[in-house]
């Protein structure tokens, strides 16, 4: 399925017009963090966004995007609270530019706020859920990153691990559950592991 992420991704031109925004972001802030955290979390969550949105016979474009610029703001305001609210201001800013379709761009608003919101705005319409399974899915297998990264900046990894359970399961959908137990199993086996 990578194959036909790349090919898609690739021969989008929408996609590939987002991918240049976004690495325009990237290359400001060029710390190896932003440039790892791209390569370690975005294209991830995007992969997951496009397999997710194959299986369930959704608007693939619109769930890559949403994927992509889901944390767009993490390049402008740092390592920011609440950046679900920035990204999604900055991703209508970015798709205004490209001239992409109002009502699209509204759809992703929507998609990138609710990637943290999910326990708060309750739209009954799997579109809006995606992101955020796509950003669990990303998170927990690459999790190995995420911890080397909490302990490059001094936090207490078990701990941070364990929060971070609480939210991923309080926010992702029973579809995720279902079909991505391996996924979840093999994230609460690094936790057990973790507490050794």
């Amino acid at each position: 399925m990578i194959e036909e992420f790349n090919d898609y991704i690739t021969n989008n031109e929408v996609i590939q017009k987002i991918i240049y925004k976004v690495n325009e972001y990237v290359s400001l802030n060029d710390s190896e963090i932003k440039i790892d955290y791209y390569e370690n979390h975005i294209i991830p969550t995007a992969y997951y966004a496009y397999v997710i949105s194959e299986n369930e016979s959704l608007d693939t474009e619109l769930c890559v995007i949403a994927a992509l610029l889901h944390d767009i703001a993490r390049y402008k305001k740092e390592w920011i609270e609440n950046h679900e609210f920035y990204s999604s201001e900055m991703a209508k800013e970015i798709l205004s530019e490209i001239n992409y379709p109002v009502e699209k761009i509204n759809k992703i608003s929507l998609m990138i706020l609710n990637h943290r919101l999910g326990n708060y705005i309750y739209i009954d319409e799997y579109l809006y859920q995606i992101i955020a399974d796509a950003d669990v899915l990303a998170f927990i297998n690459n999790i190995e990153y995420f911890c080397e990264f909490e302990k490059s900046v001094g936090m207490d990894i078990l701990g941070w691990l364990l929060l971070k359970r609480g939210e991923i399961y309080a926010k992702i959908s029973n579809m995720l559950k279902t079909n991505y137990q391996e996924d979840i199993n093999n994230f609460e086996r690094k936790i057990v592991e973790w507490k050794r």
